[in-house]
């Protein structure tokens, strides 16, 4: 859940290990021969799976929310992999836009915006069945709206390095895909609602969320560029392999 008061950048830590191949290739870039049989994906109209094709795009069963924020999340070198983590996450994950404004108090009566949420329905077994992340294009609007020209670092990030609010929403949306792809989180997070546990399930998601927006200020200034990946559902084993994120100098 992403909640903003109103007024790392790091890479995937296995991927120097697989030099020769992308850490977004679904199944190294060749699922034809490589399957994975657990269940993962994005949930469409249908029920079934979601597929994203750089050549062909989107499945004709994915929900039109389900494409704007993954769109969003494409902008990015940080919002590709955190897709890519959805689109293998082991159970189904629904991404909805809502047009709701969301607001609070803090403890000392600032006001305060919640800009997304991941609802984690758990098993028997203490383990995450399904996710539905949502994304708060309302409260977006309000946020950006009260805090122009704000000093504060994060609405500054979110003012200056996002053009718009679909970069925004690729923000957002990386911040929620943590609480829905990462099994530590949501075991912190069960444990909190569990036994009123102060686990802090906020620090590795606001991070991705802040990563995002750097990147986006970077590809925005023109001082980065993003590369073309190779489809994470791509059915070809040698589709090239290039950095995503390329820094100009």
């Amino acid at each position: 859940m992403r909640w903003l008061l109103g007024f790392s950048a790091t890479v995937d830590p296995l991927a120097e290990k697989y030099y020769s191949t992308s850490p977004y290739a679904y199944c190294g870039g060749n699922p034809v021969n490589r399957t994975d049989p657990d269940g993962r994906w994005i949930k469409g109209t249908d029920g079934n799976a979601v597929t994203y094709n750089i050549k062909s795009g989107w499945s004709p069963n994915a929900t039109t929310d389900a494409k704007r924020i993954g769109n969003s999340m494409m902008y990015t070198h940080k919002g590709q992999s955190q897709l890519n983590k959805m689109f293998d996450a082991k159970h189904p994950i629904t991404l909805e836009m809502s047009d709701k404004t969301i607001t609070g108090l803090d403890k000392k009566g600032n006001k305060t915006y919640q800009l997304g949420n991941t609802n984690n329905t758990y098993d028997d077994n203490c383990k995450v069945s399904s996710s539905v992340v949502t994304v708060y294009e309302g409260s977006i609007n309000e946020y950006i709206k009260d805090n122009k020209n704000s000093k504060d670092p994060e609405a500054q990030s979110y003012e200056t390095n996002a053009k718009d609010n679909d970069q925004r929403i690729g923000a957002v949306a990386g911040h929620e895909s943590v609480h829905a792809t990462d099994a530590d989180n949501q075991h912190l997070k069960y444990e909190n609602d569990k036994d009123n546990d102060n686990n802090d399930v906020e620090s590795a998601p606001v991070q991705t969320e802040d990563l995002i927006l750097d990147q986006t200020g970077f590809v925005n200034s023109g001082s980065a560029e993003m590369v073309p990946l190779p489809n994470p559902l791509s059915s070809s084993s040698n589709a090239p392999q290039p950095e995503p994120l390329k820094i100009n100098p």
